[in-house]
């Protein structure tokens, strides 16, 4: 079920956090919890909820009433309440396809391992974080 007509950015609509929800109400016995949309709408509805066996326990996703999707965000589109796939939500970085927004992208990937603090190097390797700095540099360069 497709909602909206063109791509909208994903920072435009209203978005439902699950574990912004599960930090304030406590899942109900038939599965489901109560979450609070924010204004403009200020009203609380009741999401189905589902769980997926992890190895170190249990996940828990809202399942998603347009299309049965399990995800951990949920969308308002008007009244209607859908997840980023039915509603064609997009990230800002997608709609960066050219040589200069793709170096921009390098360089925040640079600055968020910097600002990060990662390790670069173990004993005479790389780590995975060194080898995606190298890379972001020899691309930048």
């Amino acid at each position: 079920m497709r909602l909206s007509s063109s791509a909208t950015l994903i920072t435009d609509p209203v978005e439902i956090d699950l574990y912004e929800c599960m930090k304030y109400d406590r899942i109900r016995n038939n599965g489901q919890i109560r979450a609070y949309i924010p204004p403009p709408y200020n009203q609380h509805v009741y999401l189905q909820l589902c769980r997926t066996r992890q190895w170190h326990g249990w996940r828990t996703w809202f399942l998603a009433k347009c299309c049965g999707r399990r995800t951990s965000k949920l969308y308002t589109y008007g009244v209607h309440l859908a997840c980023r796939h039915c509603l064609e939500l997009k990230y800002p970085s997608q709609y960066r396809k050219d040589a200069f927004g793709q170096m921009i992208m390098s360089i925040h990937k640079l600055n968020r391992i910097k600002k990060q603090k990662r390790r670069l190097w173990y004993s005479d390797k790389p780590t995975q974080f060194g080898k995606q700095y190298y890379k972001l540099l020899a691309e930048r360069y």
